[in-house]
């Protein structure tokens, strides 16, 4: 009676750390808005260049969830990593036995806006700098489809300069730009409109082609 609870014990413990392996279940809370996921999934790391605040890569620390979607066959988690400078994009395949099929570590994003036009998720990040001689926020569109994560597009909404009597500054004419995304006739486009001072507002269109606004 003994042997067969002990054994019993052994495969519940097997079972257990089997599900923890699971995609859906590997990102651990650790109070106050912070996470944890392993970097490591499979013999293979997400980030191998990153190291956390122990001066490790066993873990990656986030500090805000900007987005998560879980299905049967995947995990896609976007995220800010702790420390305020950059951010993670992930796509992992398979959530019984997670493969990664995309990872980066980007500029820190500070807004997302998510679109879905026909088959396609578009990811709208927004990042933010500012400096001695400048402001500036960027802006990369990202698109999921199929599984995949493809990066389509890379801008400014804005580039404002302020200091242009320090020689060290860049100088240049500071201007906004506004984004949408938008389906004519069955096709993405992105619309871009710029207003410089002192000019008319310029508009320009982009065309969604093999993952890219061109």
């Amino acid at each position: 009676m003994r042997k067969l609870l002990y054994l019993l014990l052994i495969l519940g413990g097997f079972t257990l750390c089997h599900s923890q392996n699971k995609a859906s279940d590997f990102m651990k809370s650790l109070g106050s808005g912070l996470y944890s996921i392993p970097n490591k999934i499979n013999g293979k790391l997400i980030l191998p260049t990153y190291e956390n605040y122990r001066s490790k890569n066993d873990s990656i620390f986030l500090e805000k969830i900007l987005f998560q979607d879980k299905k049967e066959n995947f995990f896609l988690l976007i995220a800010n990593i702790m420390g305020g400078k950059t951010s993670l994009i992930l796509v992992l395949r398979n959530i019984s036995s997670p493969e990664i099929v995309y990872a980066e570590q980007i500029a820190r994003i500070d807004t997302l806006e998510k679109s879905l036009l026909k088959d396609y998720t578009f990811f709208m990040f927004n990042s933010n700098h500012t400096d001695m001689c400048s402001e500036t926020e960027g802006l990369i569109i990202y698109v999921f489809n199929n599984l995949k994560l493809y990066k389509s597009f890379e801008g400014f909404r804005k580039e404002e300069y302020y200091n242009t009597n320090d020689p060290l500054c860049k100088t240049g004419k500071s201007y906004t730009q506004s984004f949408a995304l938008s389906l004519n006739n069955n096709e993405v486009m992105l619309i871009a409109n710029k207003k410089s001072e002192g000019e008319k507002s310029e508009t320009k269109k982009y065309y969604f082609k093999n993952y890219e606004f061109k």
